[in-house]
């Protein structure tokens, strides 16, 4: 009958234990800091790129829509603006401003649209000398709110074709409360002259 002696250890020691405890609470706040640190740089960066993303779309098409489609400017009241030499026009969020594009066939009646901030988007509403803003499209959706938006025309001279300037502020909503380093706004500015008038 063989008896076996040996000393088999099976499990920690105390001061093990208490080492692996301390090692584990000095490591685990630094491990959740850098984590925190990455997860609020992540967001940073979201917050940056969909202001950025929104901001691009409005201005692009705001510029290709002026350049390519727009033969004149009215008013709400159908007057003209930027008509004559020397005139100029200048819109808060796009109110009484109106674009005018040549018709769309089978109609015969010009084409109306304008760029109108509604609350804290920019809107693109299409119509007809006929029936004004028969369709309305947000260009921004509600992770976005555009401020100090400014729409103008200027005509210098009868042989030049009129410029139209815009520019807005694009701010990114945060429904958390944050620090003013988690505030991302952008500045948008631009000029656009026009291809050609009705004349």
């Amino acid at each position: 009958m063989v008896i076996n002696n040996s000393n088999n250890k099976k499990g920690f020691t105390l001061i093990e234990i208490i080492i692996v405890i301390s090692v584990i609470s000095i490591l685990l706040p630094t491990i959740f800091a850098t984590v925190y640190m990455i997860v609020q740089q992540q967001l940073r960066i979201y917050r940056i790129t969909e202001t950025k993303r929104q901001g691009d779309y409005v201005s692009t098409v705001m510029k290709e829509l002026i350049s390519r489609e727009v033969i004149g400017f009215q008013d709400d009241a159908g007057l003209p603006l930027c008509f004559t030499s020397g005139s100029s026009a200048t819109a808060v969020d796009g109110s009484n401003f109106n674009f005018i594009a040549s018709p769309v066939a089978p109609s015969t009646n010009n084409q109306l649209f304008g760029f109108i901030r509604t609350g804290s988007t920019i809107q693109l509403e299409i119509g007809t000398v006929i029936a004004p803003a028969a369709i309305t499209t947000d260009l921004t959706n509600t992770r976005v709110a555009v401020t100090n938006f400014i729409i103008a025309c200027n005509k210098k001279s009868d042989s030049t074709l009129p410029l139209v300037a815009y520019e807005f502020d694009i701010l990114f909503i945060d429904s958390t409360p944050t620090n003013s380093e988690g505030i991302v706004s952008l500045h948008y500015q631009s000029k656009v002259k026009i291809r050609r008038t009705a004349n």
